[in-house]
């Protein structure tokens, strides 16, 4: 994973977050596996679900939700490492043109931005 920080100006910057499938794929198996114990499908005993079943009906909605939590993760970490002062949270930058499969072997590009958050200095006289 690849995370960086493109400074607008003074008050805005952009981070950029690159997700390539060895980031995700280990996590995304794991909760497949995780949902097939717990899942409660007809024709099925409950906890005996094959994971492939499971992934070829839920299996673009996981990998949304684990990349999402794991992009989340990631930038707070690269937020709290790096010092970087912020207002509020970083907000998601639409890309125009930009479509993902949502496939488990696409690489990721996202981009979220930030306002940054300035030293004010307050003199009483």
């Amino acid at each position: 994973m690849n995370i960086s920080q493109e400074n607008i100006d003074n008050l805005n910057a952009v981070i950029s977050v690159e997700v390539k499938p060895e980031d995700y794929k280990k996590t995304v198996d794991d909760a497949i596996k995780s949902q097939a114990k717990k899942a409660k499908l007809p024709g099925f005993r409950p906890g005996m679900v094959p994971p492939s079943h499971i992934k070829r009906m839920y299996g673009k909605a996981i990998l949304a939700d684990e990349i999402n939590r794991l992009i989340s993760d990631k930038i707070n970490q690269y937020i709290s490492e790096n010092i970087v002062k912020i207002l509020g949270q970083p907000l998601p930058k639409e890309e125009n043109g930009q479509h993902y499969n949502w496939d488990f072997n696409d690489e990721f590009k996202f981009k979220y931005e930030i306002d940054l958050a300035t030293d004010i200095e307050v003199t009483i006289n």
